[in-house]
């Protein structure tokens, strides 16, 4: 999960963009596939990212 509390960011999956604003947040599951994410050149984003596992969990 990435929480963006400042600033803008944005990211990249399976061949869509998605634009990420203040107290907008990008949780992703576990996969294979690439994607990509960053801050904005002009803003950048402040975030949290946190990482999550457990056996329960599906990839």
């Amino acid at each position: 999960m990435i929480y963006c509390i400042r600033g803008k960011g944005w990211f990249k999956h399976n061949g869509k963009h998605f634009d990420v604003s203040p107290n907008e947040f990008i949780i992703v599951h576990g996969t294979k596939e690439p994607m990509s994410y960053g801050a904005d050149e002009q803003d950048p984003w402040t975030i949290y990212w946190v990482h999550f596992s457990g056996k329960n969990m599906h990839v």
